[in-house]
């Protein structure tokens, strides 16, 4: 009751701090709502720059953070009146140390755990490249590093690494399950138990050997085609990885979404995120983009972890 008008006091470009209870397994999107009245009485009127738009032209200039026509009158329909496109929304999990910037050695290795069936493989190849030459131009020591099945996955997990990358499905373990896991390799599975008995696995047969220690990294969960990651599953892997790998923080999707436009979303942000931008910043900056050409897409990607949160080099 009093988050809205103290938001509409402030105006647009905040950030919108929700701090997960650990007791909970409910996740409400945030970036969803829709603060414009909208009225069951009469027919609502489109914003001008949808109104007016010819499906070809950008809808708008730069990366703003509130329509650039203005505030809205009531009953008006404009992407701008959904709170992702005009705050950043960072979404607190438990942890036991505060993140700070993530450490990024020279010669980092960036983790990519892809699923084998029912994708594109010319096109995974393409963006895999893609993503290692962004990493190249940025931090020349740096390399990106292919798991392909579910061995090579833990392989790669079991090092300090800044980022970590998944391009899966989501799976359900049986039939009629309410339960979403990671599909990843040739129709192999990995669950928030699987990676809880892996840490615990590293630890106890280890040494006493830690993952995630010096360096604390970044999830990025693109959960493509098959069935879609949903809120409750998502909330146990952000458990795994932040609760027990002590990770920086988690971006997942809470929806189904197509493989082209998850690869283009996932370009834009690691462009953005290894030059230097904020999580927030990236993420804002992939979602206009998107918005531009008329596409919502950028509201699927929710990040569970510090808006301002960076990569700095060691």
């Amino acid at each position: 009751s009093t988050l809205y008008p103290l938001l509409m006091r402030k105006g647009t470009g905040l950030v919108v701090q929700v701090t997960r209870p650990s007791s909970s397994r409910f996740v409400f999107p945030w970036g969803f709502i829709y603060d414009i009245p909208l009225y069951s009485d009469r027919e609502p009127q489109f914003c001008s720059i949808v109104e007016n738009w010819d499906d070809r032209s950008p809808l708008f200039t730069d990366t703003p953070h509130q329509c650039p026509t203005g505030k809205h009158a009531p009953n008006t329909l404009c992407p701008f009146g959904f709170w992702g496109f005009r705050h950043s929304i960072e979404q607190l999990s438990r942890t036991d140390k505060p993140p700070t910037p993530i450490a990024a050695p020279a010669d980092f290795t960036m983790v990519m755990a892809e699923t084998q069936y029912e994708v594109d493989r010319d096109l995974l190849k393409v963006h895999a490249k893609d993503l290692a030459g962004i990493l190249k131009r940025t931090f020349p020591g740096a390399h990106l590093d292919e798991g392909l099945d579910l061995a090579s996955i833990k392989a790669l997990l079991g090092q300090d690494t800044p980022l970590v990358y998944f391009y899966c499905h989501g799976e359900r373990p049986k039939y009629g399950s309410s339960d979403t896991i990671l599909g990843v390799g040739n129709r192999e599975i990995l669950s928030s138990k699987d990676f809880n008995g892996w840490v615990t696995e590293w630890y106890d047969y280890g040494e006493g050997r830690l993952i995630w220690d010096k360096v604390r990294p970044l999830i990025f969960i693109n959960a493509c085609h098959s069935i879609d990651i949903n809120p409750d599953s998502l909330v146990t892997y952000l458990d795994a990885f932040i609760g027990t790998g002590h990770a920086s923080g988690v971006i997942g999707t809470e929806v189904r979404v197509d493989q082209t436009l998850a690869m283009e979303a996932a370009k834009e942000f690691f462009e953005s995120f290894l030059g230097g931008a904020s999580i927030g910043e990236a993420l804002h900056k992939m979602q206009a983009d998107f918005l531009r050409s008329g596409n919502l897409f950028g509201l699927a990607y929710t990040p569970y972890c510090w808006s301002d949160l960076t990569l700095k080099k060691m």
